[in-house]
């Protein structure tokens, strides 16, 4: 099980990482850019993955795991019940997250 203390304190770890209002949401950001959402209503988080992985942990745990039901569910916004995952298991889905939301820098590119 994950609470939103642990949801800061593994996002809070990692470099470049910002806690932001987002609606009546807790969003994570990397450079501006979300990569997961928690919403203290429903006890869920939101995070972006590849389609193909989203389809692999929704059609794996479909009780824990499925695509939001709207557009961005189509692009690989998905859902997380974050009472019923483990610890390990939730930090290598936000993780998938997180790096697929943080901007690459190139070496000759300046910030």
């Amino acid at each position: 099980m994950i609470s939103i203390d642990d949801l800061r304190s593994i996002c809070g770890s990692l470099e470049d990482v910002s806690e932001q209002a987002h609606f009546e949401k807790t969003s994570f950001r990397t450079k501006k850019r979300i990569f997961a959402t928690f919403d203290a209503k429903t006890n869920l988080a939101c995070v972006k993955l590849e389609e193909a992985d989203q389809y692999i942990y929704n059609k794996l745990n479909p009780d824990i795991y499925w695509p939001l039901s709207n557009k961005w569910g189509s692009l690989g916004w998905t859902q997380v019940k974050i009472d019923a995952i483990e610890k390990d298991a939730f930090l290598e889905i936000l993780m998938k997250a997180y790096s697929l939301s943080s901007p690459k820098t190139h070496p000759h590119e300046t910030n």
